[in-house]
């Protein structure tokens, strides 16, 4: 069962209008007609917008140069356009969104009743999802193509209960409003099984019982971030976690359990830097056995740094990332000191991988979608790939050998040819599902229809 957890945004006016921080350190910049200009992410790295003369987003910019482009027409969205491939859109007399036309023709329909979604049609022509609504305009039935996945819904204040039609089993979801939002706090299945969830004032879940009766317990901190967590909470099987978060990120610096503590460190963008870990049970089990778990999880709350663990005893373990300047990781060591290096073109696209044995695996080239066209193993074998317009994997061939990939108009793969003539297929039933097992066609060699003489 989900649930909202508030978040602090920071508010700072510019001379061009207005800056937000978010809690995880991005910086979203608005003009001061209130439309967002720039988005910049912890690592530096800026998204940037623009507009047309009518106001409406016209160009998105990605941190490496890739573009997404909008047309419109009579004031509604009616091209977006990217390396990808461009998509159209259609509208009816009402001004719904009626046809959605994909890169490769591909199109889907959308119909409506009483200004309401009715039904969605896949390029196939099938009807793929269908609603009905009551007289207060929530659904009350929804099935997908062929009417499978059918599901109805009934609603009796607090409670709302959903039927899965085909196979008879009702459950049934109860909710509270807390703090202005409805919040789940139980739900019932078709069994009788239930599981519950209590909140606090700030209407944070501090219980829940799943349902096999076991409990777990959570306590937050004033940012809306869990301090302490006890999965099967009274029982012999209990085990607590406490995490200690970042002041500026919501990112943990600090995480103990009984026997285990993990300390995070990271970058002024957010980033992190190193993950240790001590205190494994097998590497201190004779020194822990004598403690309770209450003993050893606040011994190891009072640690604050690496080499407080060492200092303590504790048997250390510890992995690095260091990045470029686009937040990007080139280097991963991990605790038994092997690297992985890692290289990037300036399009932000992964050029290779090196492992500790100085091992390569590269990617050649990219197509301008970041779509692999040519990569090379550790042994350096080279793989050509050819893609349709819609971005699917239509040949690949490794070493003069090909294997081709065949699709139907709903982009459902159909058929797979190996290098040796063989052929596996794939059949699809009404509503999407695959109806047959792949079935493997060797082909067998031709029979020559004329005779070779023999000298």
């Amino acid at each position: 069962m989900g649930n909202y957890h508030p978040r602090t945004y920071q508010l700072a006016s510019t001379a061009s209008g207005w800056n937000v921080t978010t809690p995880d350190g991005s910086v979203e910049s608005y003009n001061l007609a209130g439309k967002p200009d720039s988005i910049t992410n912890p690592q530096g790295q800026t998204t940037t917008l623009s507009y047309n003369s009518a106001g409406q987003l016209q160009t998105v910019t990605s941190p490496f140069g890739q573009t997404l482009t909008f047309s419109y027409t009579d004031g509604k969205l009616s091209e977006a356009k990217s390396a990808a491939g461009t998509t159209t859109y259609a509208y009816g007399a009402d001004g719904k969104l009626s046809q959605v036309m994909l890169p490769d023709g591909a199109t889907h329909s959308y119909t409506y009743i009483d200004g309401k979604l009715d039904s969605i049609t896949d390029a196939t022509g099938a009807v793929v999802a269908r609603y009905t609504y009551d007289t207060d305009g929530r659904v009350t039935h929804t099935e997908a193509a062929a009417g499978t996945q059918a599901r109805a819904f009934a609603y009796n204040g607090a409670e709302t209960s959903v039927t899965d039609v085909v196979n008879n089993t009702t459950d049934t979801y109860a909710h509270s409003i807390i703090q202005s939002l409805a919040r789940a706090t139980r739900s019932t299945d078709s069994t009788g099984a239930v599981e519950a969830t209590e909140y606090d004032a700030n209407g944070y879940p501090v219980k829940t019982v799943d349902k096999n009766g076991l409990i777990t317990l959570t306590t937050w901190n004033t940012r809306g971030l869990p301090e302490s967590t006890t999965t099967a909470a009274g029982t012999a099987q209990a085990r607590t976690t406490v995490t200690e978060w970042h002041p500026q990120f919501r990112k943990p610096s600090k995480q103990v359990t009984a026997g285990m503590v993990t300390l995070y460190e990271y970058d002024t963008d957010g980033k992190k830097l190193t993950n240790t870990t001590a205190g494994s049970p097998a590497a201190t089990a004779s020194r822990m056995s004598a403690r309770s778990a209450t003993t050893q999880l606040q011994a190891m709350r009072n640690i604050s740094s690496r080499a407080a663990l060492k200092s303590a005893g504790y048997e250390v373990q510890e992995s690095t990332i260091v990045y470029n300047s686009a937040g990007q990781p080139t280097e991963i060591t991990a605790p038994n000191g092997a690297s992985t290096h890692y290289d990037y073109d300036t399009a932000g696209n992964q050029t290779s991988v090196t492992n500790a044995l100085n091992q390569s695996s590269k990617t050649l080239e990219y197509d301008a979608a970041g779509r692999a066209l040519k990569t090379q193993d550790e042994n350096g074998l080279t793989t050509t790939n050819v893609y349709d317009v819609a971005g699917r994997l239509t040949n690949s061939t490794t070493n003069e050998q090909t294997t081709t990939y065949a699709y139907d108009v709903a982009g459902r793969q159909t058929k797979t040819t190996y290098p040796d003539g063989s052929i596996s297929q794939m059949v699809y039933d009404a509503a999407g599902n695959t109806a047959s097992t792949p079935t493997l066609k060797v082909q067998a060699p031709a029979i020559p229809t004329t005779a070779t003489a023999i000298s």
